[in-house]
């Protein structure tokens, strides 16, 4: 079994492959705690991946902390976001940003680095209890209330994807435990929402 945050691209597609939706959670525009500043529009977003905003409310310089391309948060930002696709793929190509290959790396640096702005999730964040705030977007908070409504709409689904003939008893029992309603209160406790 494995994990999956992003659709499956078209060469996987006829693996044969089942992918099986477990929870959703809020991208987190997160920002070292040292930021003043407590949220971000898409606009600051575009400019700051452009190198045109560089400075945070306070004069501090913004430390841009970023994930490799195909990523399944930067996909998320790249769909909702207009213009975030090509400012992006442009930062990419100029090598202006840190880039960061895992989630971990993504927490611990974001979290070490006064003045950092980076990609996390509330689902991290919560149950890694980790020191990274989470900024509004567009003035507006990512609660899973917000999530659910559909006010934040930086959201990526996290699912399972098997080979359904090779899953084994005992990893299919564990799939429906996950799906279960006492699954649901877990994935919620630590920031989650359950999927459908």
């Amino acid at each position: 079994v494995g994990l999956i945050a992003r659709p499956l691209r078209e060469q996987e597609k006829g693996l044969g492959l089942t992918v099986l939706p477990y929870a959703r959670t809020a991208v987190v525009i997160g920002a070292h705690p040292s930021v003043a500043d407590d949220g971000i529009t898409f606009e600051d977003l575009v400019n700051i991946y452009k190198g045109k905003k560089t400075r945070w409310r306070d004069g501090r310089e913004i430390i841009v902390l970023t994930r490799e391309p195909g990523d399944s948060s930067i996909e998320v930002l790249e769909r909702e976001i207009p213009g975030f696709q090509e400012a992006y793929a442009e930062s990419q190509r100029a090598k202006r940003w840190t880039t960061l290959f895992t989630d971990r790396e993504m927490n611990r640096m974001l979290a070490k680095t006064p003045y950092a702005i980076g990609l996390s999730d509330v689902g991290a964040i919560t149950a890694e209890r980790l020191p990274i705030k989470a900024m509004k977007v567009n003035g507006v908070p990512p609660t899973s209330e917000n999530v659910s409504s559909g006010k934040y709409r930086v959201v990526k689904t996290l699912a399972f994807v098997f080979l359904p003939d090779k899953l084994p008893a005992e990893a299919k029992t564990f799939l429906e435990f996950v799906r279960s309603r006492e699954g649901g209160k877990i994935l919620r406790a630590n920031g989650y929402l359950p999927g459908e």
